[in-house]
């Protein structure tokens, strides 16, 4: 990780750390304790609750990022109409490398951290697309997340 990566991620980890203590203090303005609070922020929800991006997808591993140039992440190999991904304009092919600041490093991953986030929540989505000269473009979308289809 060069110095520009270091800073990007100092700076996602921070913006990050100060939207967990807002939704904190808003919590406990609203009424809740402080530990209701962490208990709602770290809850799972259930399949029928949570958000869902639209896409199904492989891992892209270090190893096959190395041997084939891929950027590592999960390749999108279907998106759904009318998904959050759809809307936010993923396609198939693209390489998903984070979402919300983490790193997306196989699908299973991708499914696990979706878990924490409920229907209707967004999130931030860095991907890499293919361009016209044969090279990655990094490209950071908005996503709306969306019930299961």
């Amino acid at each position: 990780m060069n110095d520009d990566e270091k800073k990007k991620a100092e700076t996602e980890a921070e913006t990050k750390a100060k939207s967990i203590i807002t939704e904190l203090k808003d919590a406990v303005k609203k009424g809740s304790s402080v530990a209701d609070a962490f208990s709602e922020l770290a809850k799972k929800y259930s399949e029928d609750e949570r958000g869902y991006l639209g896409i199904t997808g492989v891992t892209i591993s270090s190893q096959i990022s190395k041997e084939y140039g891929y950027p590592e992440g999960v390749l999108v190999r279907s998106v759904a109409d009318n998904s959050g991904a759809d809307d936010a304009g993923i396609v198939k092919n693209d390489i998903i490398k984070s979402v919300d600041g983490e790193s997306v490093e196989t699908f299973d991953s991708l499914r696990e951290m979706l878990s924490y986030y409920k229907v209707g929540e967004e999130v931030e989505v860095v991907y890499c697309r293919l361009n016209d000269k044969g090279e990655y473009d990094e490209n950071t979308v908005t996503v709306t997340l969306t019930a299961k289809s």
